[in-house]
């Protein structure tokens, strides 16, 4: 089963030939203009399924009205978490540790909450910091405080992803 494989019958000239010279592609939107390589790269992918799961692929194809690459595809956009390289990268070291849990230990870190003691001591800075300017020890407090809230809403987000996606699939 070869996934994402493209071939180029004689029948497409016409088209490779537009994009080569970037002409407004007729399928694009609003005639932008979008180069060969874009729109048409894709890689192979050689992967062994067993039969079974292959028959239930290819019949969900064939429902969908749509080709078996196709459905694999989307079903890896769907699966695959999201890259460690969307977050910024000044909390990726924060968030790394996730890949390597269990689902379990995702689902309990989704569960984290912010402790309330230090809640209230950001709320109370910031509320300080709209009226008056911060010492330097409190602006330093404020950073850190901002700091870790920021990286457990990070935290808890992926770990959310990650169980969500990690539970779906059958180990």
């Amino acid at each position: 089963f070869i996934l994402n494989e493209i071939d180029f019958p004689v029948s497409n000239i016409n088209f490779i030939k537009m994009q080569l010279n970037k002409t407004p592609c007729p399928l694009c939107l609003r005639g932008e203009n979008l180069s060969f390589f874009s729109r048409l790269m894709t890689e192979a992918l050689t992967i062994h399924l067993p039969e079974n799961l292959y028959r239930q692929l290819q019949r969900f194809a064939e429902l969908a009205q749509q080709s078996p690459e196709t459905i694999v595809a989307q079903s890896l956009r769907h699966s695959l978490p999201p890259l460690i390289e969307e977050i910024p990268a000044e909390y990726q070291r924060d968030v790394y540790p996730l890949l390597r849990m269990n689902v379990a230990e995702l689902k309990n870190e989704a569960q984290q909450v912010f402790p309330i003691a230090r809640w209230t001591e950001y709320e109370t800075l910031l509320a300080k910091k709209k009226e008056a300017t911060l010492t330097a020890a409190e602006q330093k407090r404020l950073d850190t405080l901002r700091r870790e809230a920021d990286v457990l809403t990070f935290r808890k987000g992926y770990a959310a992803v990650l169980s969500k996606r990690r539970a779906d699939i059958p180990v």
